[in-house]
């Protein structure tokens, strides 16, 4: 597997990936990739396999913390190390400035939730009504030693 760092010219293929990822959820269309991409402190990047996409993470950063934007897997590979190889891939390339991950996931994504804790990060608290659907979202931190 391979995970390049993909900018504004990947708002179309991060859309894409974002579709195929969150069937039947809210989905982000290529206007907003390219909105935040084209953000200084936004980075993205893509995991591949024989040159076929397989996930997508997406993360801001600012000064000494980094949120998770979105990260997604294509449903035919989850469970096969895309997720876990994109998360401490980002890991590795700020570990020497970032203190703290941050993320929000929704209560009703347990599947997401058990992942995120599997790579390290833990429940620091709750953000009510945080999706659109009216969902809580628990806050999630990942600390960077």
């Amino acid at each position: 597997m391979i995970i390049h760092e993909i900018g504004l010219e990947g708002a179309a293929l991060f859309a894409t990936l974002h579709q195929e990822a969150f069937k039947g959820a809210e989905i982000w269309n290529e206007a907003a990739f390219r909105e935040l991409l084209s953000l200084p402190n936004v980075k993205g990047w893509v995991a591949s396999r024989d040159d076929q996409p397989l996930g997508f993470l997406l993360v801001r950063t600012v000064l000494d913390e980094s949120e998770v934007l979105t990260i997604g897997v294509l449903p035919s590979v989850q469970r096969s190390g895309v997720g876990c190889a994109l998360i401490e891939n980002f890991v590795v390339s700020v570990k020497e400035i970032v203190k703290n991950i941050y993320l929000e996931v929704s209560l009703n994504n347990k599947k997401a939730y058990l992942f995120y804790q599997s790579q390290g990060f833990f429940e620091i608290g709750r953000r009510p009504c945080y999706y659109s659907d009216g969902t809580d979202a628990f806050l999630l931190k990942r600390e960077i030693p």
